[in-house]
């Protein structure tokens, strides 16, 4: 479950937990059910290979800039290694935080 933080980080999947208080993602009801919450700490797998790899990398996504209704386009990716990505138009194009 989700605390007072605004980004919840958690081993359980916070899509899943946001489900479970009653996000629904095609309503874009998140503001509704969880007031100052937003989706974060997901394992995001890199299937594309885009990100950097490593052995025993694990990379994470978060939502950013989100101001209530429907999820916009900008992540924040972050891995168990200490990079740091931002991509602002849904995981086409990706830019380093130093």
């Amino acid at each position: 479950m989700c605390n007072s933080t605004s980004v919840c980080l958690t081993t359980t999947s916070p899509k899943k937990q946001a489900r479970e208080q009653g996000w629904d993602a095609r309503d874009g009801n998140l503001c509704k059910v969880l007031p100052g919450k937003a989706i974060g700490g997901d394992r995001f797998s890199n299937r594309e290979g885009q990100l950097p790899t490593a052995n025993n990398r694990v990379w994470r996504e978060a939502d950013i800039n989100y101001q209530c209704g429907r999820r916009g386009a900008d992540r924040l990716l972050y891995s168990s290694d200490g990079l740091i990505y931002v991509t602002r138009d849904h995981y086409k194009n990706f830019m380093r935080m130093e």
